[in-house]
Order: C-alpha cells, then sequence, then structure tokens
C-alpha cells in the first residue's frame, strides 16, 4: 500500500486507555499535593459536601481533571502552532545532569518541609525535578530529550497550557460556591 501515511493527531477515543491511565495518576499526584498541603495549609475548601460517600468520589472527579486539562490544553496550543520554532542548543544530557536535577527536586522537596513559610512555592516544581530524570532515563516523552534534540517547545507549551488552566481553574473558583480559599503566607 502506497497510501500517504495519515497524520492527522490520534483522537482522545483512540487512546482510551492511556487516558484513562492519566486520570488515576491525576488523581494519584493531586492527592499528594493535598497531602503536602496539611503540613502546609495554603489552602482550604469552604461548603465541602459533608457526606464522606459523596465527597470522596467528587475529590477523585475533580482531581481528575487536572493533568488531562493540561495535557489537553499544551495539545491545543500546539495544534494552533504555539513555539513551533522554539529552538536551542542542543544539550547532551548527562547522568550527572539527571542525578543533580534528581537532587535538586528531592531537595527542594525537604526545604518546603524544613521551612514552609518560605519554601512553600517549591512544592510546584519539585515532581517535576524528582520525575524528569526519571521519564528521561526510561526513555518516555522527556522534556529532557527534547532539550537534547534542541528543542524547547514541550516545555513551553505545558508553562502555556499551566497558566491557562491556572487561570481558568482560578476564574471558576472565584464564584463558586464550594470552592478553595488561599492562606498563603
Amino acid at each position: 500500500d502506497d497510501a500517504e501515511p495519515d497524520h492527522r493527531p490520534a483522537a482522545l477515543v483512540d487512546l482510551a486507555g492511556e487516558f484513562l491511565v492519566l486520570l488515576l495518576w491525576s488523581v494519584v499526584i493531586w492527592t499528594l499535593f493535598e497531602a503536602v498541603n496539611l503540613f502546609l495549609q495554603n489552602w482550604y475548601y469552604v461548603n465541602v459536601i459533608p457526606l464522606r460517600v459523596v465527597r470522596w468520589p467528587g475529590y477523585a472527579l475533580a482531581y481528575a481533571t487536572v493533568l488531562p486539562g493540561l495535557f489537553e490544553t499544551a495539545e491545543l496550543l500546539a495544534a494552533l502552532g504555539l513555539f513551533k520554532y522554539s529552538r536551542v542548543r542542543p544539550r547532551s544530557i548527562s547522568l550527572s545532569m539527571q542525578q543533580s536535577l534528581f537532587a535538586l527536586g528531592i531537595v527542594s522537596l525537604a526545604l518546603v518541609f524544613l521551612f514552609p513559610d518560605y519554601c512553600y512555592p517549591l512544592i510546584w516544581g519539585s515532581l517535576t525535578f524528582i520525575l524528569e530524570p526519571v521519564n528521561y532515563r526510561w526513555g518516555t516523552k522527556s522534556i529532557l530529550r527534547d532539550w537534547e534534540r534542541g528543542t524547547t517547545r514541550t516545555l513551553l507549551l505545558l508553562l502555556t497550557a499551566g497558566i491557562v488552566c491556572g487561570m481558568l481553574w482560578e476564574f471558576w473558583n472565584f464564584r463558586a460556591t464550594t470552592k478553595w480559599i488561599y492562606t498563603v503566607p
């Protein structure tokens, strides 16, 4: 068959299994942030349904939207051509660089607990520094692998998607009855 290959992005229904795994990881990762917040006390929820049998599935449903929301927004931005030509000098990713980034993630996480009033923002980047070398090492999609190829597109798309999603989530939260309220130092 000499037909031209189809270069359209895979539809969400074509990746149902991957999407379900992403939903589960989203719940796990956001639950970790919520667990850290039990210590930090940077936000709390108001007007939450008191029945645990309803509340916990609601939490899980809400947490399951975080990673898909970010990644789908990044894919939309990519489809619109954003950062299509972003290039950097290709960089060799050494084992020592991977280990240094992993250590930076661990130190960042430790600082959050040691000096929470000053270091609480580090929680948001710590997991990236911990997981990115792991992704690279396992050969999965990786910002480091992109950097090795001379592109920063994935990083810029994810950062922009984070800003877009963050603004939307805060906008929707502002007038909501059941919502989170920040108590950041």
